[in-house]
């Protein structure tokens, strides 16, 4: 008897890690929703990423803004899993209203899993939380630096006359973390919470 095709959604399916996970799951014959802010972030931008000309998986580019609710989030229907990626600015830098945004983005998100019945959430964290500890000079083994590990500060770097920390960012982060958490709680979602 056949297998049914995984299908699996990958927000911000069109940016740098999307693509690579892309790539890596079409050679495992997925099929790929790539789930993306097209016609605004990436200009109507779309990339194709098959590894080789011909692959065993397949994929479809679908157009969403995730800071509102919208068709977009017909495409869990059905969907294995759900790999959330995207963020409004995806660097350390962002603003506090980005991160702002990006909290929206990712509660639509992980809501979305929740009202389609997704078996499994996998949300993409920073090491940017726990950053501090690292700066520090902390002695701590990276297998104690664990979710339950007390924040202190957020990841500090200076740039050629520019100083600044990665607060905003790493908040929207620990918001997300605590939103999956949540959610894996009160409905029986399998989470996975991975800082990168």
């Amino acid at each position: 008897m056949p297998t049914a095709v995984p299908k699996i959604v990958i927000t911000g399916g069109n940016g740098v890690l999307g693509q690579r996970l892309a790539q890596h799951l079409l050679l495992r014959k997925c099929h790929l929703i790539l789930l993306d802010d097209y016609d605004g972030f990436h200009k109507g931008m779309k990339r194709d990423p098959s590894p080789e000309s011909t692959v065993p998986g397949s994929f479809e580019h679908v157009q969403g803004d995730l800071c509102s609710w919208g068709d977009w989030f017909l495409c869990f229907e059905g969907s294995d899993a759900v790999v959330h990626f995207s963020a409004v600015n995806p660097y350390p830098e962002a603003t506090w209203e980005d991160s702002r945004l990006s909290m929206r983005m990712s509660a639509n998100v992980v809501a979305a899993s929740q009202r389609a019945g997704v078996r499994r959430l996998v949300v993409a964290s920073s090491s940017h939380v726990l950053g501090g500890y690292l700066q520090d000079g902390s002695q701590k083994p990276a297998p104690e630096l664990q979710p339950g590990t007390p924040l202190r500060h957020f990841t500090r770097f200076r740039l050629p006359g520019f100083e600044t920390d990665a607060s905003g960012y790493a908040s929207a982060k620990v918001a997300l973390e605590e939103m999956t958490r949540s959610a894996a709680m009160a409905s029986g979602l399998s989470a996975v919470i991975v800082r990168i």
